[in-house]
């Protein structure tokens, strides 16, 4: 199956944020935001809010060979490799923060776990890590290797 980097990248999203809308306010009682690469975020985010920002981070497309049983003989055949990687942003101000930012990374670390996506993403080794506080917010990075091929 192959897909385009659009068409991936949609279906990886929405696999997120279908299992992050699922599992999100059993821990935090309301849906976190979540904003994706590309969409302008807020530039002052609430300090007593959680929220999470995603992005797509293409690693490496390089031909794996022409294609085979497509429409236009001779169209190339690529394979794409890259990493999902959704930050966590806990506000200090709640005692809990660093287990919900666990809790919630782990959400969304099941909604990729041994699946693929319809158009045929594979998802691998996806690992959550805490990472430095800031004045306001402490930071969970869940990341998940990813790959497709492409054809063009």
């Amino acid at each position: 199956m192959a897909a385009t980097q659009i068409q991936a990248k949609d279906e990886m999203f929405a696999m997120f944020k279908t299992a992050w809308d699922a599992g999100a306010t059993a821990i935090t009682t309301t849906v976190p935001p979540v904003y994706y690469h590309g969409v302008q975020k807020p530039t002052t985010p609430e300090a007593n809010k959680y929220f999470a920002i995603m992005e797509m981070i293409v690693v490496d497309r390089s031909q794996a060979t022409l294609a085979i049983n497509v429409v236009n003989v001779g169209d190339r055949m690529y394979n794409n490799r890259g990493l999902l990687r959704l930050q966590v942003m806990c506000p200090l101000s709640d005692a809990e923060n660093s287990d919900k930012g666990l809790r919630l990374c782990i959400v969304a670390r099941e909604a990729f776990d041994g699946k693929r996506s319809p158009c045929g993403v594979l998802f691998r080794n996806a690992k959550v890590e805490p990472s430095l506080s800031t004045e306001v917010f402490s930071k969970h990075i869940l990341t998940v290797q990813y790959e497709y091929n492409e054809i063009t």
